[in-house]
């Protein structure tokens, strides 16, 4: 039984599913098994998984059921103690799983109950690398606490969660397709468990227009939905609950704002209310709302897909 499930939900994804395959295959951590999902894709996604042996295991969903769905069938086809979750169009440079999980079995015997650990990660945009890395676009915080958390997603998609964890809080929610990643880290977090990440480059995550973040609109609405359930579950502290009612305000500009084209300057004008709350709520977010404004979409467009 190998020690790492590497979970890869795919759809449409024959461009780079070879590249994101191919970089397990050459992680110099060796104890692994590979579970591609493929979510009823109508290309060559599942052709080309299939070309990779027998250390793969490909299942396919019965209807297009979106990535949460993917990777919780995937989940079960696995049988690894820690899972690796990787996105069909990102890869792994070769020490990932080798230092992740080092990263996880040290942190592991000094704190206990360990349910995340992330990395950092080079952005490839238009076949380039930009120069700032995730961490120092997210400004990824020395501490992930659940306040911090609530604030925004700073966790890479490119991470290694014990199995236990994941079947402690019950694993991807199919109802957000958008924010489903987002979803879990916060319950994982809720449950007490603890985050632990390195600031070296170990994985490369690619930005794509087409990405499931890309339609700003749609992504605030799936965050609403998201911060919505962690208010309903009732484990928050009353700080931790004003975090999300402000969270929730911001997105629901977003998406008032937001147009297919852009910011929408009429748009922002019928929220203005909302949009004077929200600035005086988030001053640092919005002292460069000029430059917001002229860059549009792109600004408002969240790093997580």
């Amino acid at each position: 039984m190998p020690r790492v499930s590497v979970i890869i939900p795919a759809f449409n994804a024959e461009e780079h599913i070879e590249e994101a395959l191919q970089s397990v295959q050459h992680q110099t951590y060796e104890d692994w098994e590979i579970v591609v999902c493929d979510d009823c894709s109508t290309d060559r996604t599942a052709e080309r998984a299939c070309s990779f042996g027998g250390r793969l295991t490909l299942v396919r969903t019965e209807t297009n059921a979106g990535p949460a769905a993917a990777r919780n069938l995937a989940i079960e086809h696995s049988s690894g103690e820690l899972l690796a979750f990787l996105d069909a169009d990102d890869y792994w440079l070769p020490t990932y799983l080798e230092r992740q999980v080092s990263l996880h079995d040290s942190r592991k015997a000094t704190f206990g109950d360990v349910g995340i650990v992330a990395c950092n990660a080079s952005l490839l945009e238009s076949n380039s690398l930009r120069r700032e890395t995730y961490m120092e676009i997210a400004r990824f915080p020395r501490e992930i606490t659940l306040h911090r958390l609530l604030q925004s997603n700073p966790i890479f998609v490119s991470v290694i969660v014990p199995r236990r964890v994941v079947d402690d809080v019950g694993g991807f929610f199919p109802g957000l397709s958008r924010t489903q990643d987002f979803d879990l880290w916060i319950r994982i977090v809720e449950s007490g468990y603890r985050v632990v990440a390195t600031r070296e480059v170990l994985a490369v995550h690619r930005i794509r227009s087409a990405s499931w973040s890309s339609n700003v609109r749609t992504s605030a609405r799936y965050s609403q939905m998201t911060y919505r359930r962690a208010l309903e579950r009732g484990n928050l502290s009353r700080r931790e609950q004003r975090v999300v009612r402000r969270e929730l305000r911001r997105n629901r500009l977003v998406e008032q704002i937001a147009s297919e084209r852009g910011l929408s300057y009429r748009r922002a004008l019928r929220a203005l209310p909302l949009l004077v709350l929200v600035v005086a709520e988030h001053p640092r977010r919005w002292r460069s709302l000029p430059r917001v404004v002229a860059r549009g979409r792109r600004a408002l467009t969240p790093l997580r897909r």
